[in-house]
């Protein structure tokens, strides 16, 4: 089950899990729930709520049926513009990606945050707390 900041259900999140090179999908229902199909063993889970929530990411070792309760926190606010050095001009449309490099799974950084930035050059994404 996933809940907003308040305690109430988050619906319509987007959940990812990924253990090695098998990635699988779920969204929440009206209560919050979500059900994974995964195998046993090392698995990240990502929780991606509409803006301006963050993300909710997890690691776990999964061994047999288990439930999960997250909580989506109030998170920090990353704003600012693209520019292009060269002609100084705003840059839109371009995709905004920020990871953790000091936090890894299966060899790669751990995204935190994605956004577009906007046809003025400017960007918002919600980063979790860390």
């Amino acid at each position: 089950t996933i809940v907003t900041p308040d305690g109430s259900p988050a619906m319509n999140v987007r959940v990812v899990c990924q253990q090695d090179e098998m990635q699988t999908e779920a969204l929440t229902d009206e209560n919050g729930g979500f059900t994974l199909q995964v195998q046993e063993g090392p698995t990240f889970i990502t929780a991606i709520p509409a803006p301006p929530l963050p993300r909710v990411l997890l690691e776990i070792n999964v061994v047999g049926a288990q439930s999960l309760d997250m909580v989506i926190d109030e998170g920090i606010m990353l704003t600012g513009s693209l520019m292009r050095p060269e002609a100084r001009e705003t840059q839109g449309n371009a995709l905004i990606t920020v990871l953790a490099p000091w936090k890894t799974f299966d060899g790669a950084a751990v995204v935190l945050g994605e956004t577009v930035v906007n046809s003025d050059g400017m960007f918002s994404v919600a980063l979790p707390p860390f």
